[in-house]
């Protein structure tokens, strides 16, 4: 009995050891693999994530270069920075520094703009109406300007550089400089210096979920750190060392006792540097979670085993070499573990796929720099030289030197309506689309001509063809737009008139080609409209002496939009001048004013349709067509347009307060959402970004941006003093995703921090 005793104890003995064993060590083995799968997880979400921010960061530099330097070419711009103190009608001044905000309003990147003279050392403060040119020493952030200009100097006066400026008390401005572009070869062109909202360079993270107590950083190629904070200095060590020898990667690093990884890249196309910090603790938490599980699982595996040890013992006396068997065939049983480690990586990979709306962004912002480019390209403001080819590759333009170019412009007649300019827009993007549709199919070309279309106005698109086959002529191009603007104007039923250029072999032929469509649709009112009109097709004399002025009417219609009637009568008197200077029959006078008549009349139908019906159109069309002084003329067409601006001005100060007072309410209700700014209010109003800050700003006399940020301080202040809520609480309350951003803009509202104001 001892002996049958002493041999079940060592049979169960045995048996224990065995599965605690098995069991310990596959827990070590799966412990150890899971560790290493977390860390690989966590460094490729890292790595995903620093590659979203830089390729949108990118853009959106490259966005505002391009912004400012339209900006710098507004005609009104440099009217404002040249002739603005001798202005001396106040509603003329008010109304040219209306424009300059309103533009600058529209990109909403840019906090704040000074104009700025340095040999004078004057300013004009563009954020607050500024009558007269300023001393820069009267100007509260005179600092700031003098170390713009500094660093402007310093930087060479490259275009449009990004500068970080340190202000007192050590809170960084992020600021652009440019000269204002200027036709005048006597004064020095003034400096434009902008200040630009830092939290929009962190915006892509409201999109990305961080790792637990993670930390991104971001800095120009001068390591100039974004935002208050900036990565510990023993991290900037190390990844400036590592980033000698490579771009991207990472690296583990032990600060007070914690280890934290650290991945990092390097903008190949700004400079820029990108850092993601995220302590190890964080990554292993569910892992030491795991670790626990484990061990218990060892712990009920052997006193399951010990049950079942007593019974084969006491029963069957199973030899151990059987139980091996046993314990095998449990062994097979179980998943591989590289079948649990690509389960996961899949999962991961679905994960980051499943980032949809960010795509989208991207492909829209590359779309919209590549349409920037050629616009630039067209109108003659990119240089042209050998690596402009290089320049197509980049925007996946596929354009070699081994081509033929043709420029078409089509000038599509919107049909007189009712429906906001938003509207407009939208219809004409969707003629685009449908254009570009209609080339692409056109398969017996397919690879012999390669296009691209630009859109240059809400009612102008250009297409620029490039021939890979020399032997395709003018002609079949010809028969191609032909096709082309029957197919738009059996669809859609608008008016289209297209001017189209010679071929020419040389690339930096393009901006010429172009205004060569311009002449040929210029001489659309001789011909009349939904034709072809080719340049060679003009009459030598027109096409040297006779320019319509195009420039001119855009400034007069856009005027008359805006209700400034004594600006309307101004340009009237200029289009006059210019007519009558340039044209020497007196027919082709006649019918430049039929011209701009009629354009001025469906301006006005677009923009008030409802309130034209007691202004009489047919007196100033007889009298223009009867009429043998052209003051009489003229004066006609100033009654006229004073009838409108009153009409446009009452409309408009009715719809105005209608208009903002929805977005106050849209906004009171929805502010302290993070998604919350001017694109969501266009959508939910169905008004244009433009229109309602404009509406807004004119009713209230703030931006949208302000009144927003304004809402979302006053309700952070009350929590403050009325809860014990952490700040990044509050921050996340009142709307702000990152809590850097939140309390940058606190203290720009109340001079203090977060902190500080609750302390105080």
């Amino acid at each position: 009995m001892l002996k049958k005793v002493g041999y079940k104890t060592k049979i169960l003995l045995y048996f224990i050891i065995i599965v605690l064993t098995i069991v310990i060590s596959l827990s070590g083995i799966n412990y150890l693999n899971s560790r290493k799968l977390m860390t690989d997880s966590a460094r490729q979400q890292a790595a995903d994530t620093l590659a979203q921010l830089k390729n949108t960061n990118d853009l959106l530099l490259e966005n505002m270069e391009q912004s400012l330097k339209a900006f710098t070419s507004y005609s009104d711009l440099e009217f404002f920075g040249i002739r603005y103190d001798t202005i001396r009608d106040y509603r003329v001044k008010k109304a040219v520094f209306d424009r300059i905000s309103d533009v600058l309003n529209m990109n909403t990147f840019f906090t704040s703009c000074y104009v700025y003279y340095p040999e004078q050392k004057t300013v004009i403060d563009v954020n607050v109406y500024t009558p007269n040119y300023k001393s820069i020493y009267e100007n509260s952030n005179q600092k700031l300007i003098d170390a713009a200009y500094a660093a402007h100097l310093a930087g060479g006066g490259e275009q449009s550089p990004l500068y970080s400026i340190v202000k007192t008390g050590g809170e960084t401005e992020w600021v652009m400089c440019v000269p204002v572009q200027c036709s005048s070869q006597i004064v020095k062109p003034p400096l434009l210096i902008v200040t630009v909202d830092s939290s929009y360079f962190f915006q892509n993270l409201k999109n990305i979920s961080l790792l637990a107590d993670s930390q991104v950083y971001i800095s120009n190629k001068h390591s100039n750190w974004i935002g208050s904070d900036s990565p510990p200095k023993e991290v900037v060590e190390r990844f400036l060392k590592s980033a000698q020898t490579s771009l991207k990667g990472n690296f583990i690093q032990t600060m007070n006792h914690t280890k934290y990884m650290t991945t990092y890249e390097v903008s190949q196309v700004s400079g820029w540097n990108y850092l993601y910090i995220v302590p190890l603790d964080t990554i292993y938490y569910k892992i030491n979670f795991l670790l626990v599980t484990a061990l218990f699982a060892a712990l009920l595996c052997g006193i399951v085993g010990f049950a079942i040890a007593r019974i084969l013992a006491g029963k069957i006396y199973t030899p151990i070499e059987a139980l091996s068997g046993e314990l095998s065939v449990v062994k097979d049983a179980m998943p591989p573990q590289g079948d649990a480690f690509n389960n996961l990586r899949t999962g991961v990979t679905a994960l980051i796929s499943q980032n949809k709306l960010m795509q989208q962004k991207l492909t829209e912002s590359e779309l919209i720099v590549k349409n920037a480019f050629l616009r630039q390209l067209l109108e003659n403001q990119v240089e042209l030289y050998e690596s402009l080819y290089e320049s197509f590759e980049s925007y996946n333009i596929l354009f070699t030197d081994k081509m033929r170019y043709m420029v078409a412009t089509l000038a599509v007649e919107q049909s007189v309506t009712s429906m906001p300019t938003y509207a407009n827009r939208k219809e004409t993007l969707m003629l685009l689309i449908q254009i570009e549709q209609f080339l692409q199919n056109q398969t017996q070309m397919k690879n012999d001509i390669f296009f691209e279309s630009v859109n240059m106005d809400t009612n102008e698109v250009t297409i620029i063809f490039a021939m890979n086959n020399p032997s395709i002529s003018e002609q079949q191009v010809s028969s191609l737009l032909s096709l082309v603007r029957q197919d738009v104007e059996n669809s859609h039923h608008h008016a289209v008139t297209v001017g189209y250029s010679h071929i020419s072999q040389d690339v930096a032929q393009i901006p010429y080609l172009y205004q060569q469509t311009q002449a040929a649709l210029e001489y659309q009112f001789v011909l009349g409209t939904s034709r072809i009109i080719s340049f060679g097709d003009l009459p030598e004399n027109v096409a040297k002496n006779y320019r319509y002025p195009w420039n001119i009417e855009k400034i007069i219609l856009s005027n008359l939009k805006q209700g400034l009637y004594h600006d309307v009568c101004t340009e009237i008197d200029h289009f006059a001048h210019y007519a009558l200077l340039n044209i020497q029959d007196t027919e082709k006078i006649r019918l430049s004013f039929i011209h701009l008549y009629t354009d001025i009349m469906q301006t006005a139908e677009e923009t008030s349709p409802d309130n034209l019906n007691n202004i009489v159109t047919d007196t100033v069309y007889q009298g223009i067509l009867q009429s043998n002084c052209w003051a009489d003329v003229v004066k006609l067409l100033k009654e006229y347009c004073c009838q409108l601006c009153e009409k446009i001005n009452q409309k408009r100060n009715d719809h105005t307060n209608d208009i903002a007072l929805s977005a106050i309410e849209f906004i009171n209700d929805s502010f302290i959402s993070p998604d919350l700014d001017l694109e969501v209010l266009s959508q939910k109003l169905n008004f244009s970004v433009s229109y309602i800050s404009k509406m807004f700003k004119l009713s209230t006399g703030v931006s949208v941006k302000e009144y927003i940020t304004q809402k979302r301080i006053a309700l952070a202040c009350e929590l403050l003093t009325n809860t014990n809520k952490k700040v990044w609480e509050i921050s996340k309350q009142v709307g702000y995703v990152q809590q850097r951003s939140f309390i940058e803009i606190f203290k720009k509202y109340k001079g203090m921090t977060p902190s500080e104001f609750r302390n105080k």
